[in-house]
């Protein structure tokens, strides 16, 4: 099983009720999920790489799928937020030029959570499609999520947006997430041939090329001609 040190820690300061046994099943369950997928993993495999018979995961689950959702639940109402919010104090401290040098380092950040976690974005991302629950339950959740206040604190330091902050961060959101998708998801065995280095630069091209877009894309000019 992949290291979730992490994990284990999150799930012990979440929810200090769950049992050892549950929580090894809860983390070979997201492990086999996220490797192969929901309908393609059985309990049987599950128990194996959990150390635990089969029987025992049916005293915690009435059946794979309340395991599978309930491991939705864990991820969306524990785990989500308490990744999404590490390091964002910090950074929202911090005085900022302009907003490629604030992007920048948020995108940093980010990437940083996601490498820890991308497991259990990838499950959601498989699963998404298939349980219109979970698209419910991860909406009501990202609703909860103040960008629109992240944007406006920094507009306090200075930090004018020339586009209204909703359109801003429904684009900055769809850019981050097709970017991430596409070097952990896609095509990852060529995003990992790359160097620190390398890597370090194709994010900070991403975040000036993003950057560039919002500032000239002026609603003025679509459709025109320069």
């Amino acid at each position: 099983m992949q290291d979730y040190q992490w994990l284990d820690e999150l799930l012990e300061k979440q929810m200090p009720n769950m049992t050892a046994k549950k929580r090894e099943i809860v983390k070979a369950a997201l492990c086999l999920f996220s490797e192969k997928g929901y309908a393609a993993t059985s309990t049987k495999e599950i128990a194996a790489m959990a150390g635990v018979s089969e029987g025992a995961i049916f005293k915690h689950f009435s059946s794979k799928r309340e395991l599978m959702l309930s491991l939705i639940d864990v991820i969306i109402e524990e785990i989500m937020l308490t990744l999404f919010y590490t390091g964002l104090p910090e950074l929202l401290e911090k005085e900022y030029e302009n907003y490629e040098e604030f992007l920048t380092a948020l995108a940093r950040n980010r990437l940083s959570i996601i490498t820890k976690g991308i497991s259990i974005y990838k499950i959601l991302i498989q699963e998404i499609p298939f349980h219109p629950e979970i698209r419910e339950k991860l909406q009501k959740k990202v609703a909860q999520v103040p960008m629109a206040e992240l944007f406006s604190h920094l507009s306090i330091r200075g930090l004018e947006l020339q586009r209204p902050v909703g359109e801003v961060v429904i684009t900055l959101a769809t850019c981050f997430c097709g970017f991430v998708q596409t070097r952990y998801l896609i095509v990852p065995e060529f995003f990992n041939r790359m160097s620190p280095e390398e890597r370090e630069k194709d994010m900070v091209e991403f975040i000036r090329f993003l950057v560039k877009g919002l500032e000239l894309a002026e609603p003025s000019s679509v459709g025109g001609s320069k």
